[in-house]
């Protein structure tokens, strides 16, 4: 009916059937114009009956709570409108006739308004909660990303301090191998010089060996007698031919590191370095947001937080 008349429609008295309905009884819940509710309040038997205007009802949810009848569980045709203080429970008229006889009742509308204050200040006492608790989120919010802007920041410092590493290890495989090449280089180059040379030495001493040769085959004995000298003193240079290779081949090998140096260093790239701050309760981190301390001066979080930085190695 309420939402009926907070919606602008209009319900007729169920009094005379006539006239637009403003009041509403709750024990009969019925409707009533100005004029039956007028009747209806005089009665014996219905002036006790709580009746109010649509406009307040409409106004005031809990005028509606207050007065929305509710059954006995025992007795179904009757009302709860008594409070057992022995029992804590919400009693009919009946119910004090049987098992609550003796026990100390009281209208529920003498008493409601002492529950109700008693109920509002255990209300206001957890609302008062509220705040601090969405401070406090907020404070472990901000932790949140701190932390994670910290592991971000030490990503980047690990990629970083590799990266300059690989650069490093690659400086140093070029070097190595550019030494390598220069050594080979060296010893080629002496190598080919000291070939060319009794190359020469060889063609020259093959060259006289072919002429004397020929000379015995193919020359006359006046030919021979006469060039004898000139042969004897020619054999005697190419006897004395050096015939020594006169270099030293130098082995080029290269000595690795031992593999656990290579271990140690890898493990040595930097290490990190957590700081553990000591768990702190809500209440303190409130206190710390009431203060408004700055960030630099923040106390620790309430939950343990593990501060990460990566120490490079430089």
């Amino acid at each position: 009916v309420v939402s009926t008349q907070s919606t602008g429609e209009t319900k007729l008295c169920d009094g005379c059937g006539n006239k637009g309905a403003e009041y509403w009884c709750v024990e009969a819940e019925e409707a009533y114009c100005k004029d039956c509710k007028s009747i209806y309040s005089s009665l014996k038997y219905t002036k006790d009956h709580h009746i109010y205007m649509f406009d307040d009802l409409i106004k005031d949810r809990s005028l509606q709570a207050s007065h929305r009848i509710q059954l006995c569980s025992k007795h179904p045709a009757e009302i709860l409108r008594l409070y057992c203080e022995t029992t804590n429970e919400c009693i009919c008229r009946d119910c004090t006739l049987g098992e609550y006889k003796n026990m100390k009742v009281k209208p529920i509308s003498e008493i409601i308004g002492a529950h109700r204050d008693n109920v509002k200040v255990a209300l206001d006492a957890v609302q008062s909660k509220l705040k601090p608790l969405n401070q406090s989120i907020a404070i472990l919010k901000d932790e949140e990303h701190e932390m994670k802007e910290q592991a971000k920041k030490a990503q980047n410092d690990i990629k970083t301090m590799i990266e300059r590493v690989m650069k490093a290890i690659k400086a140093r495989e070029q070097h190595l191998l550019n030494t390598v090449e220069q050594m080979k280089a060296a010893s080629v180059s002496q190598l080919e010089a000291k070939r060319e040379e009794l190359s020469v030495a060889m063609q020259s001493t093959q060259a006289g060996c072919d002429f004397v040769s020929n000379l015995l085959n193919d020359g006359s004995d006046v030919d021979i007698l006469q060039m004898e000298a000139q042969i004897y003193e020619r054999m005697e240079e190419l006897k004395n031919v050096d015939l020594d290779i006169g270099v030293k081949r130098k082995n080029i090998e290269f000595q690795k590191v031992n593999e656990t140096i290579i271990t140690t260093f890898i493990d040595g790239l930097g290490k990190f370095v957590v700081e553990t701050y000591n768990a702190q309760p809500i209440k303190e981190m409130r206190e710390r947001t009431s203060t408004q301390l700055e960030p630099a001066a923040r106390s620790p979080p309430a939950t343990v937080v593990l501060s990460v930085r990566v120490s490079s190695l430089h």
